[in-house]
C-alpha cells in the first residue's frame, strides 16, 4: 500500500535536491 507513496515522495525530494543543485551552479 504505502510503498508507492514513499517512493513517490522520495522521487519528489530527489528532484527537488537536483533542482536546487542546478540552480546553485
Amino acid at each position: 500500500c504505502c510503498h508507492l507513496l514513499a517512493l513517490d515522495l522520495y522521487l519528489q525530494g530527489k528532484s527537488k535536491e537536483e533542482q536546487m543543485f542546478l540552480l546553485e551552479k
